[in-house]
């Protein structure tokens, strides 16, 4: 019998080098759609980066999902599906997950996704990534593998402070200055945007 299988996971397995194995057995199965929520605060007491991955598994031939839509589904003697729907959630305000998933998918052809990674994006995108590939050259071959972590405290809870500590703290001592300086996480980098440090780090 077939049956659907879906979960919330961390997308990280997209693009780490842990994920490599995962990805490559992903191509063999009946993955139907993944939706990305990128660094959206979906749990607010964490930065967890979750996707949602729905695998469709059909007992013959293909299957029809919910609305009679077709799912694309492994086939005895056919091998995978060929493609994969996908979507990046752009905002939690107002958020329709249905409605997202119906009309704000792209088609990834499974071809278009290499071994270092995933990125999920259709049609034209996959064309330009391709040709940004073949034009350009990987950040790890150019820094020679020598990529390394940020600053590690140890202890965010014991370090890390907000605007308002810090300014209780500079006016109990201006020197403090000297000492605590502004803090951003990957989620408060985002493109076409001023940095704004919302925390510091005092050391």
């Amino acid at each position: 019998m077939g049956g659907c299988f879906s979960i919330i996971v961390a997308n990280k397995w997209m693009r780490a080098g842990y994920g490599a194995p995962l990805r490559k057995w992903m191509k063999n199965q009946g993955l139907e759609l993944i939706v990305d929520f990128g660094d959206l605060p979906v749990f607010t007491e964490a930065t967890t980066y979750p996707c949602i991955v729905s695998i469709h598994k059909a007992a013959s031939g293909r299957a029809r999902g919910a609305e009679g839509r077709v799912v694309s589904s492994r086939r005895a003697g056919e091998g995978a599906a060929e493609s994969f729907r996908a979507c990046t959630v752009p905002s939690l305000e107002a958020l329709d997950l249905v409605e997202l998933t119906r009309t704000g998918t792209v088609e990834v052809q499974f071809s278009s996704l290499g071994g270092s990674g995933w990125t999920l994006v259709g049609g034209a995108g996959q064309g330009l990534l391709a040709k940004l590939r073949g034009m350009g050259k990987p950040l790890g071959e150019y820094v020679n593998g020598k990529i390394y972590r940020g600053v590690l405290t140890g202890l965010n809870a014991a370090f890390v402070i907000d605007a308002t500590t810090r300014e209780l703290l500079l006016a109990e001592d201006p020197r403090s200055a000297e000492v605590i300086k502004p803090f951003l996480l990957g989620r408060d980098i985002k493109r076409y945007q001023p940095l704004a440090a919302k925390q510091y780090l005092s050391h």
